[in-house]
């Protein structure tokens, strides 16, 4: 196994942040080579998670798909989420559904697409992301309250909750602007009146994960652009955790404290083509990535991606493969917090109800999987899953 650690001072920090927050020092950092091969750690998510099943109880015919929780919200009391229709739910959490609505159109009021939600319990409202530079907000039960559009020059691409005043997000401009490229793609918006401020994180000379070529298909040319599926930012409470993809070094920042989790090699721009590193998932003690290939390979589905898991506590790393043995065999658990504002330590997935009734009709489930089938009414149409990391 190649890991190595690696003695740093704070000056290490100096490459990507110019922060005026606390930073909690370190005396060793552990050194990630994203290049060596790494055995297999299967994880029975039954042993290391307390795990919740939720019924979704809908009313209408309006559903939701399983990938659709992967982008909302899941509060203390309640779970935010929309389908690709545009249509937003609100449940408590129990699973019974408390509001539905959907406002698609072309009005001041009305949206045509819907990119994400943040679903604020406290406030008692749902931020929209309906465009680049607009985010609209809604009460629960879905009545129009105002619009957030950003007065500096900046493209909201992930959102999220920060505290009780502020929304998180980073700048999804992808080219360079000579006037305005200061080195910041990472802010705090009001959410009262989209006042910005500078989140205090600096990126030298930026990568993004939007890959931009120009195709030739005999004797055309044509331009080809897409997005590659990692992000460089995730919450894991409150806890933002930044792997931008021109660092190569992972930060937390929990409150006004800011802290170094790991470091990668070889450097980012020493590898070709470009490998970058996204954190899909963050607890107390996994670090979850995914390595993709900034690359076009014409005729190829997809991109080499290549997952790996960081054990804080035995300061291991290996390939995960995640399971949940409450089902036979055990079944194969795909998820990621890149996109939704869950509680700490805790991850999602989900399974449709019709699919759960026929594996307890089977005999193929056992504890909480099997106590929830059991109970399984007609209008439970999907099962929520939560993972609360111990």
């Amino acid at each position: 196994m190649k890991f190595v650690w690696f003695l740093f001072s704070l000056s290490l920090l100096a490459g990507c942040s110019r922060q005026s927050v606390k930073v909690i020092p370190d005396s060793s950092l552990p050194v990630l080579d994203i290049t060596a091969d790494y055995p297999e750690r299967e994880i029975d998510l039954a042993e290391e998670a307390e795990i919740e099943y939720i019924p979704l109880q809908f009313q209408g015919t309006e559903r939701l798909e399983t990938f659709d929780l992967l982008y909302g919200t899941i509060s203390e009391n309640m779970i935010f989420a929309y389908n690709r229709k545009g249509t937003v739910f609100v449940f408590d959490k129990t699973g019974k559904q408390l509001h539905q609505f959907n406002h698609t159109g072309g009005e001041k009021e009305q949206y045509d697409y819907v990119f994400s939600i943040y679903g604020d319990e406290e406030n008692q409202e749902i931020f929209m992301r309906t465009f680049r530079y607009r985010i609209q907000v809604y009460s629960l039960a879905g009545e129009y309250k105002r619009s957030l559009i950003a007065s500096y020059p900046v493209s909201f691409n992930q959102v999220f909750g920060y505290n009780k005043d502020s929304l998180v997000f980073s700048d999804g401009i992808s080219e360079i602007k000579d006037r305005f490229d200061n080195g910041i793609y990472y802010y705090k918006l009001s959410k009262k009146d989209a006042g910005i401020s500078p989140f205090p994180f600096y990126v030298k000379h930026r990568i993004t994960n939007v890959f931009t070529c120009e195709v030739r298909e005999e004797k055309q040319i044509s331009s080809l652009s897409y997005t590659i599926t990692i992000e460089p930012m995730i919450k894991n409470g409150n806890e933002v955790i930044l792997s931008d993809f021109a660092c190569d070094t992972i930060f937390s920042f929990d409150g006004n404290k800011k802290k170094a989790l790991l470091r990668r090699t070889p450097a980012v721009r020493s590898t070709f083509p470009l490998k970058l590193i996204g954190v899909s998932i963050k607890t107390d003690r996994f670090i979850f990535m995914d390595i993709i290939e900034k690359v076009y390979i014409p005729n190829e589905k997809g991109v080499k991606n290549k997952s790996l898991l960081f054990d804080l506590k035995t300061q291991e790393v290996s390939v995960p493969i995640l399971i949940n043995k409450e089902f036979t065999p055990p079944f194969p658990v795909n998820m990621g917090n890149s996109n939704g504002n869950f509680p700490k330590n805790t991850c999602i997935s989900a399974i449709h109800s019709k699919k759960l009734l026929e594996l307890y009709r089977s005999g193929r489930l056992s504890g909480k999987a099997k106590e929830v089938a059991s109970r399984l009414g007609k209008d439970d149409a999907l099962v929520l899953i939560l993972y609360h990391f111990k």
